[in-house]
């Protein structure tokens, strides 16, 4: 999954997107592709441990926040309320260490982070290792509501 994304180097293949093969050599090229990945280990991988909700959901779309090469707090503030609405991260709170939630709440901030790039294909590796009954059915709802919003899943 790693290597599909471009965090790892492949040793042999090709990828495809459509009927066109694409390069992917890092997590730049991922993006461009419209390519986000939920790693297996979500706290090493998954989510900067020094910084809250806000920045963890923010940080791989931070164009997006951006006028006059300056990042506007209140877009960033605003697309984090948004998905943790969406997504029912608990607490809500942007300035919430996301090292201090639950696993589930871990991955959901994760998730968030790649809803609000709008790739348009999501790789889940092991997205409900580590977390409890309810929030791994939550977790299954949130990949039916992408599929049904037109995104496609590599599980």
């Amino acid at each position: 999954m790693r290597a599909l994304f471009g965090a790892d180097k492949k040793a042999s293949g090709d990828v495809f997107i459509g009927d066109k093969k694409v390069s992917i050599k890092n997590i730049e090229d991922a993006l461009k592709h419209g390519i986000g990945l939920l790693p297996e280990e979500r706290k090493t991988q998954g989510y900067m441990p020094l910084m809250n909700n806000l920045d963890n959901v923010a940080i791989s779309s931070l164009s997006k926040y951006e006028k006059h090469g300056y990042i506007v707090p209140e877009l960033k503030y605003d697309n984090y309320k948004e998905k943790a609405c969406e997504l029912n991260i608990k607490p809500d709170d942007p300035y919430f260490l996301t090292k201090n939630l639950s696993g589930g709440n871990q991955q959901k901030v994760v998730l968030g982070r790649w809803l609000s790039t709008d790739v348009d294909i999501l790789i889940f590796d092991e997205p409900t290792k580590g977390i409890d009954v309810s929030t791994k059915v939550e977790i299954y709802r949130l990949m039916d509501k992408a599929i049904r919003h037109g995104k496609s899943i590599i599980l």
